[in-house]
């Protein structure tokens, strides 16, 4: 969790929050400022003219039960705002491995997925060596690996000689509703 100050369209970190303690961020990406996209920075002005802890010193999004004087615990940002948000988008995580490496890791698949240069990536998750963004965040796509075995095997057959593949046609729906029935009955 971090402590962060938003000014003109960057938010500053000054200090991290982890397991009920405040400290310095652990490295200099860390300490970084982060550009803000301009509806984030507005959304984040809204915010700020609509929370009763608006001061500088204040954290951005800090627990009203706590009057403001730490972060709402983790697992509640989770339960009340982040899962919502991502079964919202889609983005699904068995409960015990759900949390905010969910999202980062996702935010981190749909960038490189996206052609948004790594480098990039690498700064708006604020790591500290690429690797650790390619790596460990992001993951590779069903999708992007056909597509990626595609383009290779019209490479292989064109300079062979062959003509291009060509993209299979999808099943009728007849031929699914009859594999659907085979399965049934396999399984009963």
């Amino acid at each position: 969790m971090l402590h962060t100050r938003v000014l003109n369209s960057r938010s500053l970190v000054r200090r991290k929050y982890v397991y009920g303690q405040f400290g310095e961020p652990k490295s200099k990406a860390s300490k970084a400022p982060v550009p803000l996209h301009p509806i984030l920075a507005a959304h984040l002005q809204l915010w700020r003219e609509e929370t009763p802890y608006a001061k500088d010193d204040d954290l951005i999004f800090p627990s009203l039960r706590l009057k403001g004087k730490k972060p709402p615990a983790a697992n509640m940002l989770v339960a009340d705002h982040l899962r919502p948000a991502a079964e919202k988008a889609g983005v699904t995580a068995p409960s015990r491995a759900f949390g905010f490496h969910t999202f980062r890791r996702t935010l981190a698949t749909v960038l490189v997925a996206n052609n948004v240069d790594p480098k990039v990536v690498q700064e708006a998750l604020r790591h500290q060596g690429i690797r650790t963004t390619l790596e460990l965040y992001a993951k590779t796509i069903t999708a992007n690996k056909v597509e990626a075995q595609g383009l290779f095997l019209n490479l292989l057959f064109d300079e062979a000689g062959h003509e291009q593949l060509q993209q299979p046609q999808p099943p009728s729906s007849l031929e699914l509703l009859e594999k659907a029935a085979v399965v049934t009955r396999v399984l009963q």
